[in-house]
């Protein structure tokens, strides 16, 4: 259940990051101006984004190696 748990938060971090893209892309395909506040969202957004695919591929590593340890 742990690892479950774990991937939600995961998961609902990409989406978030996701929808942080989106709305800046939405802006700029309507010729909206991006303020700075936006850049830095685009910014934390593509940090976010990276930390939480990191945060999915060791989840899967670990459970690999549990599953490895288990059999």
């Amino acid at each position: 259940m742990a690892v479950l748990g774990a991937l939600h938060t995961q998961i609902a971090g990409l989406n978030k990051a996701t929808a942080k893209l989106a709305d800046a892309s939405d802006r700029v395909a309507r010729g909206k101006p991006l303020d700075p506040k936006a850049v830095v969202d685009l910014a934390t957004a593509e940090r976010s984004f990276q930390a939480n695919v990191k945060a999915i591929q060791t989840t899967d590593q670990m459970t690999g190696v549990l599953l490895d340890i288990r059999t």
